[in-house]
């Protein structure tokens, strides 16, 4: 029976697992919009903004491919590509950055990445706490914003973060591949806290979820492999 199966992919108490059940079976009845919608663009401006439901594959003037999240926004000035490679980055977005004797810079916000050809993911929201960077090929320069002799260096397979409250920038023990889940859609939850799910389904799914005080520490255990949105909370009842 499909009880069973589901009572064992989810490790959440008993007594909460009805209420996390309506919170989800709610939020996802009023709020799912689409499911990831993809296009792809030639920047031919100095900004761009995804859609609001949809990831946006763009080619910069430089060579460089890049990924927008959902929502996400880059600017630039005139003479990128040429005299800089200098960008603004609001939101998400994956770079494979053509490689070239001009640095690539991206501000994300408190944090700058400088780099010269690699591929890595950045995670710069402006309500989040923390800027996260997780390089999945080559090397990034990780620093805040203002202090470029302060570099920090991350080879592929090492994340880093910038933590706005106390305005340091560290490396961290080890990837999580939830990161890239936004772009994959391959999703890992091991005892994860619901918090952090549905942090993640938001990101992946474009829609947003709201969670009773009481649940967010509860834990989940379960893979997801490119599945919709749908079929997803299925499995998390």
């Amino acid at each position: 029976s499909e009880g069973p199966k589901m009572n064992s992919a989810i490790s959440v108490a008993p007594a909460r697992t009805i209420s996390m059940v309506m919170v989800l079976q709610i939020a996802a009845a009023i709020l799912l919009v689409s499911l990831l919608g993809y296009t792809g663009y030639k920047i031919s401006g100095p900004r761009w903004k995804s859609p609001m439901d949809k990831t946006t594959a763009l080619h910069l003037p430089d060579g460089t491919a890049l990924t927008l999240n959902a929502g996400s926004k880059i600017t630039y000035k005139k003479g990128f590509g040429t005299s800089h490679r200098n960008l603004t980055l609001k939101g998400e977005a994956f770079f494979e950055v053509e490689k070239g004797t001009i640095p690539f810079i991206i501000s994300a916000n408190e944090a700058s990445i400088r780099v010269t050809g690699t591929s890595f993911n950045v995670k710069a929201y402006e309500d989040r706490p923390i800027i996260k960077i997780t390089v999945t090929e080559g090397t990034v320069s990780l620093y805040e914003s203002g202090e470029p002799q302060k570099v920090t260096l991350l080879l592929a397979g090492e994340p880093g973060i910038y933590d706005k409250s106390v305005k340091t920038v560290r490396k961290l023990a080890a990837s999580n591949p939830n990161d890239l889940s936004w772009k994959t859609r391959v999703m890992d939850f091991r005892s994860t806290p619901l918090s952090e799910v549905v942090e993640i389904l938001s990101d992946t799914y474009h829609v947003t979820f709201k969670i009773e005080p009481a649940l967010e520490n509860c834990t989940v255990t379960v893979h997801f492999d490119n599945r919709d949105l749908r079929s997803v909370i299925e499995v998390l009842k």
